[in-house]
């Protein structure tokens, strides 16, 4: 791996790292891993691990990312078979206050 080689790879690695901790998981699994891929390849670890961890990071906020999409999703789904059930109205969540 030449100089330009190791610092996009490094780069890479950073910029994985900076976006799982933002929270833009997608970004930081798919840097990590063309980071991880290019340290790999060159047999040269200096900054694997911040590519290791920015995808750890990544595939962790994505875990939950879809764990909180799937419980909203029922939870509206629990509140939408209830109206229609008729247990509750619409009017419940809507509360104006008396004057």
């Amino acid at each position: 791996m030449n100089e330009q080689e190791h610092k996009t790879a490094k780069t890479l690695s950073i910029v994985s790292l900076v976006t799982s901790i933002l929270g833009i998981s997608l970004a930081g699994i798919i840097c990590g891993h063309i980071s991880l891929g290019k340290f790999k390849k060159a047999g040269n670890a200096d900054g694997r691990g911040l590519a290791l961890a920015g995808t750890i990071i990544g595939y962790i906020g994505l875990v939950i990312a879809i764990i909180f999409i799937a419980t909203t999703a029922l939870a509206f789904g629990k509140v939408a078979a209830e109206v229609e059930a008729g247990n509750i109205s619409i009017e419940d969540f809507h509360t104006v206050p008396a004057n």
